[in-house]
């Protein structure tokens, strides 16, 4: 035998394994049944008796996906944990191509943290196992290198995220420098030095590089300087002062003006800045522009705002303490106004100067039940992405204090808002005992104050209950949200625990209320509050939320049946885009049919009703379009700047820009348009477009559709009741154009229509009115009105 050799050492190997075999079954029969040392942590640890044990060890399953950056580029060698009830369960780390998997879990909903040298620390919440494969958005830690030419020791470049946040470095004696560890994101970069400037560039650091080192060169500037005063006393008010350039790349600059009011912004670069001040209390009633290269020293005049003033009750007419307080309406020109504890906010965030190295990873703050993201990244990921959200956010919004200026009651349940624009606000008021309230509208003037406003709050029912899946497993992490029945209005939103459990705030109308979670099928009931009930009632409501594991594919192809490359196919609010076949495919759908919506630039939105499966077609519609040509009605020139508002069938509505006097409605579905177009200094004119089907992508089937503008007229003057006193908070009116006066009566009205037209202005139910001849382009500012009492109805 050629392998004679061998026979004696297999013989002695195969001896030995069944040996160590046998000795390792006698001892597993003296070893207990091995179990875990105690239940996995999470949502889905079962009981503790032997059948629910069973069940749990069977239903095992795994949490799959890839990490990538901002940039799609995979992210190899992240540290991937799952965590149940704050103890991880599961760990892994990306391969090369960013792939994961997190087997053995319970089923149940996790929250899967990432960490690694490459990104920053990040969480992604509520991810529920078994689920369709993840796709992780991570921050990758990136850097911008540069040189800033003709630095000098005193040099600084500054690189500025997306909120404001900034991070300085000095260049080197060569003027190289480096601002290291940064996420992910686009920057505005710059330099300063004394009264030197180096202009801003747009910098994107995306994906892990290399990347271009940037290049900037000081050239001179200037500081804009100015006062702050109070615009009725002439006397100067600390404000703060932010300049923002007319055009251009450059990040606003700030500065504080001192008591007197005196302040100085820069270096800024030669060019048209806007000027805006804030105080407390305090309105800029216009914008300030100029150019930096000549402006004198400014001057800022600020107005003393309108304040409103209230109280909140109960039913029984019992002050209610701790109530949050908000108002929102619009202003004297129409355009909607909030004001709240977090525009508040957030306006003293645009006024205030950040920290030097404040830039980073975006930081998570309290708002409501929910929260807000600030920071330059997670950019809105792609279609069926997870951006993560940083693990330890650190603290870029000032230190969490008591709600000031009124937003909150006191003791007796008052409140007080001042600082406001003239305008005409309804107060919304919110307590977790009581369902949301808000008050009828009031009219407010620059300097006069209206109160008090009443608000009585009704107990409300409390929705609750419990979201599980088909098989009874508690979903975690699932949005429960209630709106109003008769509009698009949030009423209350929660997110269940653990345990699938929650619960909302109380409501005293009828709601819709839904429920979504990850890789589920959408919840949807109606509930009707307990009608006039002295205490607070509770509603009970058991989801169960069906997997989302269905799938829609095929083909989109346009009216003559071929391939419609690039059309975006959305349903349940999953997106996917068809290939240069027309090729799509949905994953993740609910089970049924489903509506479907395809978008593609060359034709009107298609909407269709579709069960899924593998070879559906959907098709695009032949559209319409429409060129618009703008004009002066006098001149015959063509208006530069414009914006055309196009209404058509079924309500459809579409917002273009005119630009140099041409504007383009396309594509649109066939149909008679109402197109209404307005611009600065012109009365707006709505015009009747008929938009035939066309024969192909972007088909333009009414050609040259002329619109002329009038210009208009500004009429100005005072209201005075009938002992001549001036009137604040009256409403003036010509045509749709309005206006309120001011504490001294005072109005202004732009772009009003001409001819023999009717200055009319009310309060109450004091009315006046006088008539003018307009011309185009008339400023009739000396204009008086009289009010004097109506009667009441039946009155003598």
């Amino acid at each position: 035998m050629r392998h004679a050799w061998l026979v004696r050492p297999l013989a002695a190997l195969a001896l030995a394994a069944a040996i160590a075999a046998v000795a390792l079954a006698q001892w597993a029969r003296r070893q207990p049944a091995h179990r875990p040392a105690a239940p996995a942590p999470g949502p889905a640890a079962a009981p503790r008796d032997a059948p629910a044990r069973a069940m749990a060890v069977a239903a095992r399953a795994a949490i799959a996906g890839r990490v990538i950056d901002a940039a799609g580029r995979p992210v190899a060698g992240a540290s991937v944990r799952a965590l149940a009830g704050g103890a991880a369960v599961a760990q892994a780390v990306t391969a090369a191509d960013g792939a994961f998997e997190l087997a053995g879990l319970p089923h149940g909903t996790y929250r899967i943290e990432l960490a690694g040298a490459a990104v920053f620390p990040a969480t992604v919440a509520a991810v529920p196992a078994p689920g369709e494969p993840l796709v992780v958005l991570a921050a990758r830690r990136v850097a911008i290198a540069g040189v800033a030419v003709g630095a000098g020791a005193a040099s600084e470049v500054v690189a500025v995220d997306a909120v404001g946040g900034e991070r300085v470095a000095r260049p080197d004696a060569t003027g190289a420098f480096v601002l290291a560890d940064l996420p992910e994101g686009s920057y505005t970069v710059w330099a300063r030095d004394g009264q030197r400037v180096a202009r801003a560039v747009v910098v994107d650091r995306f994906g892990p590089g290399p990347h271009e080192p940037v290049r900037l060169a000081f050239e001179p500037g200037a500081i804009v300087r100015g006062r702050v005063v109070d615009a009725a006393t002439g006397r100067g008010v600390a404000a703060r002062v932010r300049v923002v350039a007319g055009e251009g790349d450059e990040p606003p600059r700030l500065a504080t003006a001192d008591a007197d009011g005196q302040f100085a912004v820069g270096p800024v670069p030669y060019g048209e800045w806007i000027v805006e001040a804030h105080a407390p209390g305090y309105v800029q009633p216009e914008r300030l522009a100029v150019d930096s290269r000549r402006a004198p020293p400014l001057t800022i005049a600020l107005a003393r705002g309108g304040a409103v003033h209230g109280q909140v009750l109960d039913s029984h007419g019992v002050p209610v303490a701790g109530a949050v307080v908000w108002l929102e309406g619009e202003d004297a020109g129409g355009g909607p106004v909030v004001v709240s504890d977090a525009t508040r906010r957030a306006e003293r965030r645009r006024f205030a100067r950040p920290a030097a190295g404040a830039a980073g990873v975006g930081t998570l703050v309290p708002r409501g039940e929910l929260g807000v993201l600030l920071g330059p990244i997670p950019y809105p990921p792609p279609p069926g992405v997870r951006a993560a959200v940083p693990a330890d956010p650190g603290a870029s919004d000032p230190p969490a204090a008591p709600a000031t200026g009124g937003l909150v009651t006191d003791a007796d349940g008052r409140w007080r808002i001042d600082g406001l624009a003239a305008g005409r606000y309804r107060a919304h008021i919110r307590h977790p005992a009581f369902a949301p309230a808000r008050t009828a509208p009031v009219g407010v003037a620059l300097g006069a104050e209206v109160g008090p406003v009443i608000a009585r709050l009704a107990p409300g029912t409390v929705v609750s209950g419990r979201v599980v899946d088909a098989g009874g497993h508690p979903v975690a992490g699932a949005t429960v949200r209630a709106d109003a029945v008769d509009r698009d209005r949030r009423l209350a939103v929660a997110v269940t625990d653990a345990g699938g459990q929650f619960r909302l705030r109380p409501i005293a109308e009828a709601a819709r209320v839904r429920v979504t979670a990850p890789g589920f099928a959408p919840w949807n009931a109606a509930v009707a509050p307990v009608p006039q009930a002295e205490a607070a009632s509770e509603r009970r409501l058991e989801v169960v939320l069906e997997r989302a594991d269905a799938r829609l594919a095929g083909r989109v192809v346009d009216p003559l049946g071929r391939p419609a490359a690039g059309a975006v196919v959305r349903a349940a609010g999953r997106t996917a885009t068809a290939d240069a076949a027309g090729r799509f495919s949905l994953d993740g759908l609910p089970r049924g049919p489903v509506d479907v919506v395809v978008s593609h630039p060359g034709y009107p939105d298609a909407a269709a009703r579709a069960d899924p499966g593998d070879d559906v077609t959907l098709r695009v519609s032949p559209g319409g379009g429409a060129t618009l040509d703008v004009r002066d009605a006098h001149t015959g020139s063509p208006i530069r700047a414009a914006e055309a508002v196009a209404v058509g069938p079924g309500d459809r509505r579409r917002v273009v820009r005119v630009a140099g006097g041409t504007a383009t409605v396309a594509p649109v579905v066939p149909g008679a348009w109402s197109v209404t177009v307005r611009a600065a200094g012109y009365v707006p004119r709505t015009v009747r477009v008929d938009i035939p089907a066309g024969d192909g992508p972007m088909a333009i089937t009414a050609r040259d559709v002329r619109v002329e503008l009038e210009r208009g007229a500004t009429v100005a003057g005072v209201v005075r009741d009938a002992h001549g006193q001036r009137v604040a908070g009256a409403t003036v009116r010509v045509g749709d154009v309005t206006a309120q006066t001011d504490a001294d009566g005072r109005f202004r009205l732009r772009d009003v229509p001409t001819g023999d037209v009717a200055v009319e202005a009310r309060k109450g139910r004091a009315r006046g009115a006088v008539r003018v001849p307009l011309r185009p382009g008339d400023e009739l500012v000396t204009l008086e009105i009289s009010l004097s009492a109506v009667p009441p109805d039946g009155a003598p």
